[in-house]
């Protein structure tokens, strides 16, 4: 893709100086000044406007033309290099529930909570490997310095913790549904 970009750049600068090289006299003068000129036209637009001013209509709806084919490939660039740097800080040995079921980490939950007994009798995992804890800053410093590799937790609780801590996320799909439930007195 870089070789065909550079290779854009340079039939780009060639075709305006074509262009303009009889008309203009920015684009005229000995060999070597107008390969110059060619290059840095080119080149140029990715950053900046032009020294050299472009007079045949041609010419400019070439440039015209340049100018956007520029501007879908430095956001194409932006995007990729963007998306690359984040992919690699969301890697995760950790796919979902099923990974950490056939792995030996160790898995933290909230003490009072009902993911202890789901995680060892429904899900099979040795309570050895359970780790509890207590408040959000406990889930942060536990996943931070290794103590455990995920936090099994309620969702409401789970959002509640990454609308804190971003550095975080969620893996894989919710593998249960449970849900609240509440029951009111009538009249009340």
């Amino acid at each position: 893709m870089w070789a065909v970009t550079a290779i854009f750049f340079l039939v780009v600068g060639a075709v305006v100086w074509i262009l303009e090289h009889r008309i203009n006299d920015e684009f005229r003068g000995p060999p070597r000044k107008q390969l110059v000129t060619i290059l840095w036209f080119s080149f140029s637009t990715l950053f900046f406007s032009h020294r050299e001013n472009t007079v045949s209509t041609l010419g400019r709806l070439v440039l015209i033309i340049w100018l956007f084919v520029v501007l879908i490939i430095n956001s194409s660039y932006t995007a990729s290099l963007t998306s690359i740097l984040t992919v690699q800080q969301l890697s995760s040995t950790i796919k979902g529930i099923d990974s950490l079921i056939t792995s030996n980490v160790q898995i933290g939950f909230q003490v009072g909570s009902f993911a202890e007994n789901y995680l060892n009798e429904e899900l099979g995992i040795a309570k050895t490997r359970l780790v509890a804890l207590g408040k959000p800053e406990e889930y942060a410093d536990a996943l931070k310095n290794g103590t455990v590799a995920a936090v099994v937790d309620e969702r409401p609780y789970v959002d509640l913790f990454l609308s804190e801590h971003c550095e975080f996320s969620i893996i894989g799909q919710e593998f249960t549904r449970s849900g609240w439930g509440f029951r009111f007195t009538p009249g009340h």
